[in-house]
């Protein structure tokens, strides 16, 4: 899809997620996990500010991050289709799309569906195949167990996003230098 108009704006933001399960933002922001958006594309020095990390959401104790993340996905589904919006009172268009997603170790990088090993290779598009066409549910968790890798998507594989990019670092080492 083309804008418009040859003299419109165009806006292309990247929406990084921090999936926080009571982890250094839960001492800053409150006791409970929550989830974070940055946009990657803010310059690096804006990126270091604590003012600069929003939060989506806090997350209920023993929450299902794919049912909590359900609105968040669909509003972006919009978005990664192109839309008009009114910025600063001209029309605009605006496309945004998921950039990197970080969270807690362990069951953080489990719920974002982010490996705990932070592997990503070519190969593992071929296991997932394997496992998603394997019709014996045991074989299914052998094979996903060997693999290391889940039966199921995470909601975020909805969404377009680059997995070589995604990181199973722990949110402190994100915030590395931003509590300054």
């Amino acid at each position: 899809m083309q804008p418009p108009s040859l003299t419109m704006k165009v806006y292309k933001l990247f929406l990084d997620i921090y999936y926080d399960n009571f982890g250094t933002f839960g001492n800053v922001y409150h006791s409970l996990g929550g989830v974070y958006v940055q946009f990657e594309n803010m310059p690096a020095h804006q990126k270091k500010l604590l003012k600069n990390q929003f939060v989506l959401r806090f997350v209920s104790f023993g929450g299902n991050f794919n049912k909590f993340m359900l609105l968040f996905v669909s509003g972006m589904k919009e978005f990664e289709q192109e839309k008009l919006m009114k910025m600063n009172g001209k029309d605009s268009w605006v496309i945004a799309n998921l950039g990197v997603v970080t969270a807690d170790l362990p069951q953080g990088n489990n719920m974002a569906d982010i490996p705990a090993t932070s592997r990503y290779h070519h190969t593992t598009d071929v296991q997932f195949k394997e496992i998603s066409d394997e019709f014996v549910t045991t074989r299914q968790n052998q094979l996903c167990t060997e693999y290391g890798l889940r039966v199921k998507p995470s909601i975020l594989d909805r969404l377009l996003r680059e997995r070589h990019l995604q990181t199973s670092q722990d949110v402190y080492y994100a915030t590395a230098g931003k509590f300054e």
